[in-house]
């Protein structure tokens, strides 16, 4: 059974916090091409970022290093319509770069924020995933899985 057209997404976001050394840039941009070729993603593969967003007058723009992943909705109103062969699939991605990026915060000890659709889940610091990401994010989505 196929996702509809219709079926919602949301956006997983992973950006590095300021204070990140400039090899990082290039780091974060090969290991997110590594990805992109390393399987068929799901909804779309993961997307680099490295933009900065216009600011108040007076205030620092806001500059945004890491990538983007987007998943189909499963909860709510859309968890019966998620086939779950698909959800399982997008679990494994999630989990791809949520690993990636946490060897990347080991490699240039950063901590790396995690945002679903612009609310934050979690950080990843100093190479370790922190409880929302770990337990909350992915623990809840694989127990789901199980059901």
């Amino acid at each position: 059974m196929p996702v509809t057209p219709d079926h919602p997404k949301q956006r997983l976001l992973f950006a590095l916090e300021p204070g990140y050394p400039d090899t990082a840039v290039r780091a974060v941009k090969v290991l997110i091409d590594k990805l992109r070729a390393s399987r068929e993603w799901v909804a779309a593969p993961p997307e680099f970022v490295n933009e900065s967003t216009e600011a108040d007058p007076g205030d620092e723009p806001i500059h945004t290093l890491g990538a983007f992943l987007d998943l189909y909705v499963g909860h709510g109103e859309w968890a019966d319509k998620l086939p779950p062969e698909i959800d399982r699939a997008l679990f494994d991605e999630a989990s791809a770069l949520v690993q990636a990026f946490t060897e990347l915060s080991r490699q240039f000890d950063v901590e790396v924020a995690l945002e679903l659709d612009d609310d934050q889940i979690g950080w990843i610091e100093h190479g370790v995933p922190d409880r929302g990401v770990a337990e909350v994010f992915l623990g809840e989505w694989e127990r789901s899985l199980k059901k």
